[in-house]
């Protein structure tokens, strides 16, 4: 596997480069308690995958029984470079595969969007560069503010997904034909 959009794209693998997002360190077992929904073995094998291809860097390891424990910090270079190397195009058309499949993959299960509170929405902004920057940093500080709850009872695992796309119509002042 050696695609790093194959790796990258993994729903697990992604929601560990999330919840490492807050450029904290993190152990395998504070990941667990996160994502305890995810067999531990499961979650040392992505999280060594990630590890193996530079994507996570051991910031620290303490020694416990005999035995280390390590600490990781996303390695934000390799993601960027990752991410100017990737097809952009190709990345793009797997994650809405991706999702494609899912919501087929709800239906299938007889999914109930009125009570598992399914929502679709799609707007069209009309904003400057540095508005939407802004725009952007606004989304990301709201996502990331409820990114790493608990696990409990009540919660239940929902995904996000932001898309944005040029609305390119005929007459647009910044289109060119």
């Amino acid at each position: 596997m050696d695609n790093h959009g194959d790796i990258l794209l993994n729903p697990i693998r992604m929601r560990i480069i999330q919840h490492m997002a807050d450029k904290k360190g993190r152990t395998v077992g504070s990941l667990s308690e996160l994502m305890s929904d995810i067999p531990r073995t499961t979650l040392y094998r992505h999280i060594n995958m990630l590890f193996e291809h530079g994507y996570l860097l051991v910031s620290k390891e303490t020694r416990i029984r005999g035995t280390y424990e390590r600490e990781y910090i996303l390695n934000l270079e390799a993601l960027q470079e990752t991410a100017e190397e990737e097809s952009i195009e190709k990345n793009v058309k797997f994650f809405l595969m991706k999702l494609l499949s899912d919501f087929d993959r709800y239906f299938k299960d007889r999914g109930n969007p009125i009570k598992d509170r399914l929502f679709l929405s799609s707007n069209t902004l009309l904003m400057s560069d540095n508005e939407y920057n802004q725009f952007i940093d606004e989304i990301f500080e709201v996502v990331n503010k409820h990114l790493n709850f608990e696990p409990n009872q009540e919660r239940k695992q929902r995904t996000l997904s932001i898309i944005s796309s040029p609305n390119w119509e005929k007459g647009d002042l910044n289109h060119e034909e």
